[in-house]
């Protein structure tokens, strides 16, 4: 992951995705036909971001993953107490939720100075009110790696019954009507059997002025853009972003749905195979691995809360 943005030119972002996380993580060749199943994670980050920015980077130097928000670098996840002001911009001194106790985590975004995607302008920068360039990946955020050890990122087993990837993010509404056309994408990637990328599936989150102030929020493969729908959030609070991997009727299926603290749903839309542009034609499960990462890869957002990332084996089917 250290190389990122150093040379693959002019693409279209699917493939320079594709490229990236597949060179991103190298899978050694001694595990090349070794079954690494999906491993289960759970963290509130109530005292910890454990498992975040945590794996060694390929190349010589085999140096961990810099997150330090710094330009060219991974976005920052921090622990803070719940009555962090955050510089009085977005969300501050929000409580925590339910089983937090008065801890979570805050993410920020690092400045980019060039993108295989397209030109970015110099001198970017993310503060109070977002990213100078929000959107086109250029305030990056943290990642998390799932899966064990020298193997993180690498599973390659489907489980039977699918799994389920959670995480709770803090929408403040009003922040957004005030600050429009700021993005966050959080991404969660699944493997081929080799155990390497196959695709992203990418919840998409673009603050908006429309009707008083909110999120769209929408469902993708890509990372960049700002969409207008299908669905705008205007309350804030904290909200459940959850992806759901099955296997259905011949076919992957992946539901994404998020609900507010009550437990309603309020966004929820499912995504098949002929959809996913990355996976093809498969015939069997076992053409499937488990999740790769998850990660922000638009993170325009100082101070963005996040808490309570579980990833969960056996899924319940919607």
């Amino acid at each position: 992951m250290g190389f990122k943005r150093r040379f693959l030119g002019v693409i279209t972002a699917a493939t320079a995705l594709t490229l990236l996380f597949s060179l991103a993580i190298t899978v050694p060749s001694a595990y090349a036909t070794t079954k690494v199943k999906v491993s289960k994670y759970k963290n509130k980050f109530k005292s910890n971001s454990k498992g975040w920015c945590s794996h060694a980077a390929p190349g010589p130097s085999n140096k961990v993953a810099s997150c330090d928000g710094m330009l060219g670098d991974w976005g920052k996840i921090d622990i803070v107490k719940s009555s962090f002001a955050n510089g009085g911009g977005y969300a501050p001194a929000v409580p925590a939720p339910p089983g937090n106790g008065t801890h979570y985590a805050r993410v920020t975004g690092a400045p980019q100075s060039y993108s295989q995607f397209w030109d970015l302008p110099p001198g970017i920068t993310e503060g109070p009110n977002g990213c100078s360039t929000p959107g086109e990946e250029a305030c990056e955020g943290p990642f998390i790696n799932f899966g064990k050890r020298a193997l993180a990122g690498a599973e390659n087993v489907f489980p039977t019954d699918g799994f389920t990837s959670s995480i709770k993010i803090y929408l403040d509404t009003a922040w957004a009507g005030v600050n429009p056309g700021q993005i966050v994408d959080w991404d969660v990637a699944l493997n081929s059997s080799a155990g390497t990328f196959a695709q992203d599936f990418i919840f998409n989150l673009c603050s908006t002025s429309d009707g008083g102030g909110g999120f769209y929020i929408s469902a993708s493969n890509n990372a960049g853009g700002c969409s207008t729908g299908p669905f705008e959030e205007s309350t804030s609070g904290w909200y459940t972003f959850t992806h759901t991997f099955y296997w259905s009727a011949g076919e992957i299926n992946v539901q994404y749905t998020v609900k507010n603290s009550a437990g309603d749903t309020v966004f929820q839309y499912l995504e098949t195979e002929s959809s996913m542009p990355g996976i093809g034609a498969l015939t069997s499960p076992t053409q499937l691995g488990g999740p790769h990462y998850g990660w922000l890869p638009d993170e325009d957002v100082l101070g963005l809360p996040l808490a309570q990332e579980t990833l969960k084996k056996n899924a319940v089917q919607p």
